[in-house]
């Protein structure tokens, strides 16, 4: 599935170990991207986001999900981010993936942070109407 999107850069932690790409997969048509504005925020915690997310009736996109939508529907434009997934670095923090592009091409990172970490407003959020 990665490969098919056709990523300059891949974080070398994005692996099916830590990221399984099992379970259903919402359609594309489905998956909408939200600001920090459209949650009701500016500034937010990752808590705070992930709880407007969930109060306005969404859920996060999962990784598979993410890269379906990059494949048929993204433009190449924002930060998008996918909380349904993530990934704790043996050290403890709570690793998202994220799609960039930066003029080079396409790239799928992590986002490190905790709870109380705040984004910026760059950011996009991937999410599924429930």
């Amino acid at each position: 599935m990665i490969a098919a999107c056709q990523f300059r850069y891949v974080n070398n932690n994005i692996t099916e170990a830590n990221f399984p790409l099992t379970g259903p997969v919402a359609d594309v048509e489905s998956m909408l991207t939200l600001t920090q504005k459209d949650l009701g925020g500016q500034n937010m915690t990752t808590a705070e986001i992930e709880a407007a997310i969930d109060r306005l009736g969404y859920r996060s996109a999962i990784l598979a999900e993410q890269l379906a939508y990059a494949k048929a529907k993204w433009n190449g434009k924002g930060r998008i981010v996918a909380f349904g997934s993530s990934w704790f670095h043996p050290v403890g923090e709570r690793a998202v993936p994220y799609m960039s592009e930066d003029g080079g091409g396409r790239e799928l990172s992590l986002y490190w942070g905790l709870p109380e970490s705040s984004w910026g407003d760059f950011y996009l959020f991937l999410v599924v109407r429930k």
